[in-house]
């Protein structure tokens, strides 16, 4: 792997997931479940407060499944995958925050897709 240098937090890439449901509604705006993959096919599940996540996509009256970003660090490259390190210390149900994700998990070029989704 090429390694690549760590961003700053202005220069952080969003790692698209998908948010299953709000787990709760405690500590407000309450909790959601946040899914993606590693590169590996392991499923990665991260339980989250919405603020944390997307709190305008995450409410209680949104509808589940939806497409969110997660902020993270690219820490190396290859020509197929990204090792990431989630911002904001979020971390998966095991306690990571890094992971090896598929290219295309991490794509500048999708924001617009949050615009047109329900």
């Amino acid at each position: 792997m090429d390694v690549v240098a760590e961003t700053e937090d202005s220069d952080l890439a969003p790692l698209w997931a998908t948010a299953t449901g709000r787990v709760s509604d405690e500590p407000f705006p309450g909790v959601v479940q946040v899914e993606f993959h590693e590169e590996d096919g392991t499923k990665v599940v991260i339980r989250e407060k919405a603020a944390v996540i997307d709190a305008a996509r995450c409410t209680p009256a949104a509808h589940y499944p939806r497409s969110v970003v997660l902020k993270c660090r690219i820490l190396a490259a290859t020509t197929r995958t990204y090792d990431v390190e989630l911002a904001h210390h979020v971390e998966d149900l095991h306690g990571r925050s890094r992971f090896t994700v598929h290219y295309e998990n991490v794509d500048l070029c999708r924001y617009d897709e949050l615009e047109f989704e329900d």
